[in-house]
């Protein structure tokens, strides 16, 4: 890509926070090195294990705890033969190979891509086991599982006993007494001295070492201790030596398998700079563009470097490919521009981006001219430099490529300027390449209007409240509202009252023309706002009068079973009555019709009781097909009527009838029968948990998922239901993320007077993810 682009967009500051989400310095240096894409299928690729990491992470697994020391140099030594490793450079080649050991281990529980590329990895476990049988994890050789070296250091620690024994023996024996200037030996050059007094010199037989600067004290060493000394160095140069060794044997064993463990690196370094784009979707809440051939299409884009004070714009592209955008200084033209720049540039670097919905072609190259990049060192004015750049991207730029340039004909004659904005736009309209440009002239954006292929539009800004939106309307060019933003800066009020004389007689009808449109554009936006909003008002509305219709037929339902139940006990008691009669009738001398009018008497009651009860199911029926106020699908968590456990559904049956998983039971009940949907984060929201948590506050509040002020309104009736049920303790699960939520919800409970305390949930329940709730009742 141009190097100019790069660096007028910033896109190093995107790599440079790519590259710290990496685990090695193999990963840092391979994303440096990578090339951007612009070829379709190799970014299909390269995306496909981007986008399996980004679902590890959105499953929350924790990927940073992998340590991978930079062994570069360390390995470049060891590949010498004969060569010799510090200890703690053998423990940071250990402690890499632990890791990629254990990112073998993750990959392999995974599906796809990642599975594959866990099985490429090497596994060099029995290098490690014969590493780490030697070193401790700070790279110190484990004496007690060397023999040769264990037995050297017994020796040593058995000598430093006896020169120490031989030392005290000195200072404390009273034939001695007061020739000490101390009763604490000296280490002088390794081997222990004792302080004598320069008084008693020649009283002592010993090799004499320093005399202080004072010339009181002779640091002597005396003969016996003399030996033992010597005997100590012949011992610990020996110690080392056989250190030495070790050190060369184990630095010959990374030797021998260099050439495993530089594949390794590589692979790792490979899917290093693959997670790190992962997390860096993760933490910015990005996706993939769609991949277009000749369709750019940006929803709801945010600036990646902005974070959250950027505001989502739309971008759409004509046919023409030819987009010119006007407004008000300072209302975001320049920041529209490099937020498409950037986006595209990290889309061909095979990141996802911070936009929904969109599409994206593929650019051979990316030209940019933006800001004052005027010179003093080589002469040149702002006209001059962006003349320079205009022919330098007029010559490279092809059919392929993106152009952005800002204020175009500006710096000079506005006549002239125009001119050239406009010559500029045909001939790279004939080269058929895209171009995001801006604008304040008047021409240019009348020129736009009238070419086909080409669009304008612009940046809006509330005339009210003097001050951008920074959202984009596509198809109307915009006013630069100079006079405004000059009074708002404090311009002085005549000279304001003179330029708005003198622009009313030069204002042309284009001009107010266009103004109207952009005026009457704002009220359509604002009106069209609140038609949306409305609508999603009376939707909330119409599921609530849907849900109590719902359960009023229900309990209608429920009451007429209850009346065929009290029906049937009457029967049952009816008729056993009437049995016992024509017992009683038979033993008598009572007429036979007599007999046949009580056995019509039980009939009639049997035919009653049917009735009512296909009156009932009819009207069953009838409910089932006219309220299915509830949408089901497989996987909802759900309550049966006369169960207490919650169930799964499993399918859909004939009939409106379901099959239902309740604890072990598979079980088939008709539709009518589930009451109530459970809200889970993969089962759509209804309407009728708004309803219950409006009376009814809940032990754990589930926020995931819902926008700063659906949540804060949950949170709001949530605090009312538990005033008014008593409830004492609740918790409130709002994700981690980036904290926006988890902020917005504690700084509403620090307002609450009804809050008493609030703090995070333990580790083990879900930490900074969740906040307990304790209320003031009583």
């Amino acid at each position: 890509m141009n190097e100019h682009t790069l660096r007028i967009l910033d896109f190093s500051l995107i790599l440079k926070e790519v590259q710290a989400y990496a685990w090695s310095e193999d990963g840092r240096r391979r994303i440096e090195s990578e090339p951007f894409f612009i070829e379709r299928e190799e970014l299909r690729r390269f995306r496909k294990l981007v986008k399996e990491f980004r679902q590890l992470y959105d499953r929350e697994l924790d990927l940073s705890t992998f340590s991978f020391p930079d062994i570069e140099e360390i390995m470049r030594v060891a590949e010498k033969p004969g060569s010799q490793l510090e200890g703690t450079e053998i423990a940071q080649v250990i402690r890499y190979l632990q890791s990629s050991r254990k990112l073998k281990h993750l990959l392999l529980k995974q599906e796809g891509s990642l599975r594959d590329e866990g099985e490429d990895l090497p596994d060099l476990g029995d290098l490690i086991q014969h590493l780490t049988r030697f070193l401790d994890p700070e790279g110190n050789l484990k004496e007690q599982e060397i023999p040769s070296l264990r037995s050297i250091g017994e020796r040593i620690r058995h000598l430093r006993r006896e020169i120490e024994k031989l030392t005290y023996g000195y200072l404390q024996n009273p034939t001695y007494r007061g020739y000490w200037q101390t009763d604490t030996p000296t280490l002088k050059d390794g081997r222990v001295v004792l302080p004598l007094n320069v008084n008693f010199r020649g009283k002592v037989r010993g090799v004499v070492h320093e005399i202080s600067a004072r010339g009181a004290t002779i640091f002597i060493e005396p003969l016996e201790i003399f030996e033992k000394n010597n005997q100590l160095v012949d011992e610990e140069n020996e110690y080392q030596l056989e250190v030495g060794r070790i050190l060369r044997e184990l630095t010959g064993k990374i030797n021998q398998r260099s050439l495993e463990i530089q594949f390794l690196r590589e692979r790792v370094s490979f899917l290093d700079s693959r997670q790190a784009r992962a997390r860096y979707g993760k933490v910015h809440q990005c996706q993939f563009a769609s991949l277009s051939e000749d369709q750019l299409i940006l929803r709801k884009a945010r600036h990646p470097m902005l974070r959250e004070s950027a505001v989502p714009i739309d971008i759409e592209f004509p046919s023409g490919r030819i987009l010119i955008l006007s407004g008000p200084n300072t209302g975001g033209k320049t920041v529209a521009l490099k937020t498409l720049g950037l986006l595209v540039l990290m889309n061909q670097f095979g990141m996802e981006i911070p936009a929904s919905d969109s599409s994206l072609p593929l650019f051979d190259d990316v030209f940019a001219d933006i800001g004052d990049e005027q010179s003093i060192s080589e002469s040149l004015s702002t006209f001059s430099a962006h003349i320079r750049n205009l022919t330098e991207i007029y010559t490279s730029c092809t059919e392929r490529s993106l152009l952005l340039l800002d204020e175009l004909g500006a710096g000079t004659d506005p006549e002239e300027g125009s001119a050239l904005a406009i010559a500029f736009l045909e001939t790279f309209q004939e080269k058929g390449v895209f171009l995001f440009g801006s604008t304040h002239l008047g021409r240019v954006k009348h020129f736009v209007f009238s070419r086909p292929g080409m669009m304008n539009a612009s940046v809006e800004f509330d005339v009210k409240e003097l001050k951008p939106t920074y959202r984009i309307l596509q198809g109307i060019p915009g006013p630069s509202y100079a006079l405004e933003i000059a009074e708002r800066c404090g311009a002085p009020a005549p000279v304001l009252q003179l330029a708005r004389t003198i622009l009313s007689r030069e204002t042309s009808d284009a001009q107010r023309l266009m103004e109207e449109l952009f005026r009457q554009a704002q009220e359509y936006r604002t009106l069209l706002q609140e038609v949306k909003s409305r609508e999603r008002e009376l939707q909330v509305l119409q599921d609530t009068l849907d849900q109590r219709e719902r359960e009023l037929k229900l309990r209608e339902i429920e009451l007429r079973k209850q009346g065929i139940r009290e029906l049937g006990v009457f029967l049952g008691e009816a008729r056993k009555e009437l049995e016992t009669l024509i017992r009683t009738l038979r033993e008598g001398e009572l007429e036979k019709d007599k007999i046949r009018k009580a056995q019509e008497f039980v009939q009639k009651v049997q035919s009653t009781l049917s009735e009512q009860q296909a009156v009932q199911e009819e009207e069953e029926e009838r409910f089932v097909r006219v309220t299915p106020s509830i949408r089901l699908s497989p996987g909802m968590e759900v309550r049966i009527r006369n169960h207490r456990q919650k169930g799964i559904l499993l399918k859909q049956l004939k009939d409106s009838r379901w099959e239902v998983s309740i604890g072990p039971l598979r079980m088939r009940v008709p539709e009518w029968e589930i009451t109530e949907v459970l809200l889970t984060n993969e089962t759509p929201r209804v309407s009728i948990e708004e309803t219950v948590a409006a009376d009814t506050p809940r032990l754990e509040l589930d926020v995931r998922g819902m926008r700063v002020e659906e949540a804060l309104k949950a949170v709001e009736r949530q605090l009312d239901g538990a005033l008014l049920k008593g409830l004492q303790e609740f918790s409130i699960i709002h994700g981690k993320g980036e904290g926006i939520l988890q902020k917005s919800i504690q700084d509403y409970l620090s307002r609450c007077p009804w809050v008493e305390e609030f703090s995070f949930a333990p580790p083990e329940a879900g930490g900074t993810g969740k906040t307990i709730v304790r209320m003031k009742l009583g």
